[in-house]
């Protein structure tokens, strides 16, 4: 009785390790332009719990959500999250971008900015990913290249207001991922 009582504890115990050893799912809250029905103008505003997040920078959207998305004209939607900013595609892929002037990162030269695991590379419209992130912080492109750092730091200025990245080894890569260190 003793041995079965035991084993009993000892399956309840590794079922509790087990439970609390598989990384619970974080709630998404979305901010962004739902379709309208009318003529009326769609803002960008909260839309409460639309998906969950697989780890810092997978999200999953609800079905619901998805449909609500305002598309307009555009392959592209952009949706606020309170883990960043992603952009999310007709087909429903979701990728995480830099916030950047209020909203999402800007397309430059065809590419835009994106993170993964605290990394900056790039992606394309279809939201594939052309330059693997693999820079601590990337300026967008412009004429044919952007500037990177790795070993950088964020320092703000005496307002508190705008930071920039400082120390580091600085250096540019071009759209096919070459990087040269100038």
């Amino acid at each position: 009785m003793i041995l079965y009582k035991n084993s009993i504890l000892i399956a309840l115990s590794l079922g509790l390790v087990m439970a609390c050893s598989v990384p619970k799912q974080k709630v998404a809250e979305c901010t962004y332009m739902a379709k309208v029905e009318d003529n009326n103008l769609s803002n960008f505003a909260p839309h409460g719990e639309c998906g969950k997040f697989i780890d810092e920078d997978s999200l999953v959207l609800y079905p619901e959500h998805f449909k609500n998305l305002n598309f307009g004209n555009g392959n592209l939607v952009s949706i606020y999250t309170n883990n960043g900013m992603f952009y999310v595609s007709q087909t429903g892929k979701v990728m995480k971008t830099v916030f950047f002037d209020n909203g999402a990162d800007y397309f430059e030269e065809g590419l835009v900015r994106t993170i993964s695991k605290g990394k900056y590379g790039f992606m394309n419209n279809k939201l594939e990913i052309v330059i693997e992130p693999q820079f601590d912080f990337v300026y967008p492109f412009s004429d044919g290249k952007a500037r990177f750092c790795n070993g950088c730091k964020k320092e703000k200025d005496e307002s508190g207001e705008h930071s920039s990245m400082v120390g580091g080894k600085w250096g540019y890569v071009d759209k096919e991922g070459k990087i040269t260190f100038k």
